[in-house]
């Protein structure tokens, strides 16, 4: 519009020029016509260009508002921009300080992680400690329970021997009143003979001395087994038995269990008596007599000749079996059979080897049980046994 105008003040410079006229602004009719016939052929085409330039101007306006409001929309946008980047930045600030927190836990994870290893490694060594003193304590609380069994069948074997020694001193008693009633009743005969002998000397002339020749009494067959039937507790007996010489038992009889016992292991608690080598104790030991407290023991080869060539039961304090079978020294005089067995507390002899201090039989890998306790047995690993026992075999035939 600015152009225009300055178009327009031109144009009317120029007819006012061209008029010759710089006085009035009212023209004649006959100078409006001239003026238009001069003017028109020149303001026409100005005229058309004022149009054309005030379209491009309108259409300038439009785009320039257009513009305009594009320039403010993308202020606006950078605007939002910059605050999405800002928001990013911080965002990013945030992120790098979460990352370097994220660093240090990582790094104090890692630092704890060490010493929880280390903590748990020390605590391992020690459970472990724990462990190896508990199965100590355990393997020391087992023997203690062997040594309480021990204690319980050693109490139960005086027991027993109490009830035997009573009975023995009451058939010692009913002896002794018996044979002093005899004593008495022999005394008094004796008497009688002697009055009647001095009575007959006195009246009778002597008569001449004849002699009398002894004849020796006829032998007897050596037995191979303790009698079936006997008045006494306890009698010694010689035996004789196949691929062995003669030698002396202890034979046992009891009311409640019968006769025909043959003690072959009478073992009391008496250190280091029973502490003999393997070959003391294939020979056999010990005093073989009458009394409940004789210390002895048959020897491994006879009881394998004994059990071997016939059938024999067997009584060890509380614990019996119905068949009872040693082997030779080849098998370690191993028990080969113990069947039928009942009582209070039964060890497992079968499959076990006869154990010395000087030959380890006993199937503990850590410790010789016979020189720990004393005395040879057949002592086998996880297996109860006894500390004083006496044992009994009974021909079954």
């Amino acid at each position: 519009m600015k152009i225009l105008s300055v178009v327009l003040i031109s144009v009317t410079f120029f007819i006012t020029v061209a008029l010759g006229s710089e006085e009035s602004c009212y023209l004649t009719e006959e100078q409006e016509d001239d003026c238009a016939a001069v003017c028109h052929p020149i303001v026409k085409p100005l005229l058309r260009y004022f149009e054309k330039i005030q379209a491009k101007e309108f259409q300038f306006q439009k785009d320039y508002s257009e513009l305009k409001k594009k320039n403010t929309d993308l202020e606006k946008k950078g605007q939002e921009h910059n605050g999405q980047i800002s928001q990013f930045q911080k965002n990013y600030s945030d992120l790098q300080k979460k990352y370097s927190d994220l660093q240090e836990s990582h790094s104090e994870l890692q630092r704890r992680e060490l010493e929880l290893i280390s903590q748990l490694q020390k605590d391992k060594s020690a459970l472990q400690k724990d462990i190896s003193d508990l199965q100590k304590d355990i393997s020391d609380l087992q023997n203690r329970v062997i040594e309480v069994e021990n204690l319980q069948a050693q109490i139960d074997s005086k027991n027993v021997e109490i009830k035997l020694l009573k009975d023995q001193i009451s058939e010692l008693n009913k002896t002794n009143e018996l044979a002093t009633k005899i004593l008495r009743d022999d005394i008094a005969k004796l008497g009688e003979i002697v009055k009647n002998i001095n009575s007959v000397n006195r009246t009778a002339s002597p008569s001449p001395t004849r002699t009398v020749q002894q004849l020796p009494p006829p032998s007897k067959a050596i037995p191979d087994r303790c009698p079936q039937s006997q008045n006494e507790t306890r009698i010694v007996q010689e035996i004789q038995i196949p691929g062995s010489d003669p030698f002396k038992v202890v034979c046992f009889s009891d009311k409640e269990i019968g006769s025909g016992w043959m003690i072959v292991y009478n073992h009391l608690d008496k250190p280091n008596y029973f502490n003999r080598t393997y070959e003391e104790f294939e020979r056999g030991f010990g005093d073989v007599g009458t009394q409940g407290d004789d210390k002895y023991f048959i020897g491994l080869e006879r009881l394998h000749l004994l059990t071997s060539r016939n059938s024999y039961e067997l009584i060890m304090n509380l614990y019996k079996c119905d068949n009872f079978v040693v082997g030779n020294r080849n098998e370690g005089y191993m028990v080969k059979a113990n069947k039928g067995c009942t009582g209070l507390i039964l060890p497992n002899l079968r499959q076990v080897k006869f154990s010395t201090w000087d030959r380890d039989e006993d199937g503990y890998p850590y410790y010789n049980l016979a020189k720990r306790l004393g005395f040879g047995f057949w002592f086998n690993h996880g297996n109860g046994f006894f500390i004083s026992f006496s044992i009994m075999i009974r021909r079954k035939d």
